[in-house]
């Protein structure tokens, strides 16, 4: 009976070795299919990037001003969800160089994406997000100049969303 225990064991622990390994070499593996993408040397504006990504990869934005409705993303053409442990980054090559006089983000409806960071971007209007999940803003400058009067408008206007992080 010892023995027959003994095997078992010996057994069990190879196993669960060799499933700890590949669950190991599936989550390496999964994390290398991200790819970092340029804009404007793979795409020409923000519309055209985002529809060619994929959940987890990055776009970086080489400095300079990014102007019209393809680079103002919307409800409609947000970028595809990441993960927990790989979010969809949207990112400017230089912290601030990366600037959107018309917005980069105005989504005034509910979305289904997550775990989405935008990091080091500059809009100088409303930035809008409503219904989602999971959003971080990372070193990102929002500006919004009002007409005299009109108290309605916010750089960064967030509501009906949960775990946004703005720092």
């Amino acid at each position: 009976m010892k023995k027959i225990l003994k095997d078992f064991l010996a057994q069990l622990s190879r196993t669960v070795f060799i499933v700890i390994t590949i669950g190991g070499v599936l989550l390496t593996v999964s994390s290398a299919w991200a790819t970092t993408y340029y804009m404007p040397d793979d795409f020409a504006n923000l519309r055209a990037a985002i529809a060619g990504m994929s959940g987890g990869d990055t776009l970086i934005i080489r400095d300079g001003v990014y102007s019209g409705v393809n680079n103002t993303l919307n409800q409609w053409s947000l970028p595809p969800s990441g993960t927990r442990e790989q979010f969809t980054t949207i990112k400017a090559e230089h912290d601030g160089k990366a600037i959107f006089p018309d917005s980069f983000l105005i989504m005034n409806n509910t979305a289904s994406e997550s775990y989405i960071s935008f990091e080091g971007l500059k809009s100088l209007d409303e930035v809008m997000i409503y219904g989602v999940s999971h959003f971080k803003f990372i070193r990102c400058a929002f500006t919004y100049d009002n007409a005299p009067g009109d108290s309605a408008g916010a750089p960064l206007w967030i509501s009906h969303s949960s775990y946004v992080l703005v720092e």
